[in-house]
């Protein structure tokens, strides 16, 4: 199970000053990293932050990393999610004075995942990008282009959250570039406009990115979201196992019955 989105920060005009990634932080362990957290007793519910003024850049560049996530956990199909740690998307995000004000250009796109060609540079079309403007729209940028780079460390269509990852570390990269000054629910929104265009407006994958751990989505209309305690004594271990073909969750959402036999619920709900 891992850990929320996280960042650090380079060129920094403020006082803070990284010299590069720090360690991955343990859940008990101080570490100069910046951690997406939730109250795991009191759900989240949906406000947005209106800014009077613009924010300003406290950073000139900051690099964002949002892990892998298993969603549609046993009966809570499009409500349960889980983070998984070790593997996931990076996001470098600079101040670009060659990028008109108020403006995202993806730079580069770069992994080892296959089919990388076919992700799209127009922010437009690119997860990363559309969750990047979403929450340039909700801090009310206008000032400043911002130039982002994308590393694929999750494989197209895997079922891992391929989608929900660039789009996690994207929201956060904005968020802390400026001051973090948007809350879980405010991330978790901008993620959705971005999963709303690729998969389906759902949240058990970009919740969990952003939070960490098992998030519960109790609510969309208001969203509520709340992050489950997990026994900490406990030690839970994920065995994924991928195809060798890529299954779109648009397409993999599409197969599926449009209702479900009373017999086929109960049984599901049995294994909760």
């Amino acid at each position: 199970m891992a850990a929320a989105a996280k960042a650090w920060f380079s060129n920094s005009p403020a006082s803070l000053n990284s010299k590069g990634p720090p360690a991955c932080p343990t859940q008990n362990r101080a570490a100069a990293t910046f951690t997406i957290r939730c109250n795991a007793q009191k759900p989240v519910t949906l406000t947005f932050t209106k800014t009077e003024h613009e924010p300003q850049a406290i950073y000139s560049s900051v690099k964002t990393f949002a892990p892998a996530t298993v969603a549609n956990l046993g009966p809570g199909f499009d409500f349960l999610g889980c983070a998984v740690d070790g593997i996931g998307d990076t996001v470098s995000l600079k101040v670009d004075p060659d990028v008109h004000p108020g403006q995202i250009c993806i730079s580069d796109i770069s992994g080892q995942t296959p089919n990388i060609h076919k992700l799209s540079k127009n922010p437009l079309w690119n997860c990363a990008g559309i969750a990047a403007i979403e929450a340039m729209k909700m801090l009310g940028i206008r000032s400043v282009g911002l130039s982002l780079s994308l590393d694929k460390g999750l494989p197209l269509g895997s079922g891992l959250g391929s989608s929900a990852a660039s789009a996690a570390a994207a929201a956060v990269a904005v968020n802390e570039i400026f001051g973090k000054r948007l809350g879980y629910d405010e991330l978790v929104h901008a993620c959705l406009k971005s999963e709303e265009k690729v998969s389906g407006y759902h949240a058990d994958n970009v919740a969990p990115s952003i939070m960490g751990g098992f998030v519960l989505i109790r609510n969309y209309k208001p969203l509520e979201l709340v992050r489950l305690k997990f026994p900490s004594e406990k030690e839970l271990y994920f065995v994924l196992v991928t195809p060798e073909f890529e299954a779109p969750t648009k397409k993999m959402r599409a197969a599926l019955p449009l209702e479900i036999g009373m017999s086929q619920h109960v049984w599901n709900c049995s294994q909760a």
